[in-house]
């Protein structure tokens, strides 16, 4: 799902919350609502180019680029 996504790409590039949204180019507030729980009041879905984006972003850290 798209907490574990998140929560595993900001591991695997060893970044916090504000690391990762400043990599990315978010707010804080929307990084915090992709990351709610489904169905709180807060959760918002990431939009596509967001998870095509991280994807890139992952590959290109295991390429070692």
């Amino acid at each position: 799902n798209q907490q574990e996504f998140l929560r595993d790409a900001m591991t695997q590039l060893n970044m916090t919350r504000d690391e990762m949204c400043k990599r990315i180019s978010v707010p804080r507030k929307t990084f915090d609502k992709w990351l709610a729980p489904v169905g709180s009041n807060e959760h918002r879905n990431m939009p596509e180019i967001a998870w095509a984006y991280i994807r890139e972003i992952l590959a290109n850290v295991q390429k070692g680029d």
